[in-house]
């Protein structure tokens, strides 16, 4: 039986090992300066990420998938999201 930290993270990886998500970079313009960051690198973010947000990504991710959404388009929200709170 998986605790509910392994079923996250079971769930995250697998759906990124099994989705081969097609390469995209991002740019991010936030104040004044220009951020290029990879999905890829996106994606180790997420699995690196607490918890707690690892499970608010997870359902996020659930629910692009069940209705078949651009997988990218949301890890582009995550990046500007990173780049806004850490820049």
């Amino acid at each position: 039986m998986y605790t509910v930290k392994e079923r996250s993270r079971t769930f995250i990886e697998r759906f990124f090992e099994e989705k081969h998500i097609p390469s995209d970079i991002f740019v991010i313009k936030h104040k004044g300066l220009t951020h290029v960051i990879e999905n890829e690198i996106v994606i180790d973010m997420i699995k690196q990420a607490p918890i707690e947000e690892q499970k608010v990504i997870e359902k996020q991710i659930r629910k692009i998938d069940f209705y078949n959404r651009d997988i990218n388009h949301y890890l582009g929200f995550l990046a500007n999201a990173y780049v806004q709170y850490h820049y």
